[in-house]
């Protein structure tokens, strides 16, 4: 729970599950765009983490579902976190990030 707020994390498989069965989620992926080149989660967006949060946040729809993705998990809780606080209710962290990630990587694109 960082500062105090609760996180919903989600496992990397439901990430997959859901993505494979078509369900509306968007997964949104915080690393810097040179971890990025190392591949991605299929139709991810890159939005890396300070100007997501800085610069895009107050242009998403807080009625839909984000998934956000790190490297390890990290980043992505102080980010859900943040979102939680800015009126998110609909936003999860993915558990273990890249690192656990055991569904198809693409290469990266924009």
């Amino acid at each position: 729970m960082p500062g105090g707020v609760p996180v919903r994390e989600i496992a990397p498989d439901e990430v997959r599950r859901r993505l494979e069965a078509g369900e509306q989620v968007t997964v949104v992926d915080i690393r810097e765009p040179y971890e990025w080149q190392s591949g991605a989660i299929g139709g991810a967006r890159l939005s890396p983490m300070r100007p997501f949060l800085l610069q895009e946040l107050s242009s998403l729809d807080q009625g839909q579902e984000y998934i956000l993705v790190c490297a390890s998990g990290v980043r992505t809780l102080e980010a859900a976190a943040f979102m939680t606080l800015k009126g998110f209710p609909n936003v999860r962290s993915m558990a273990g990030g890249m690192k656990a990630w055991k569904g198809p990587v693409v290469p990266p694109s924009r």
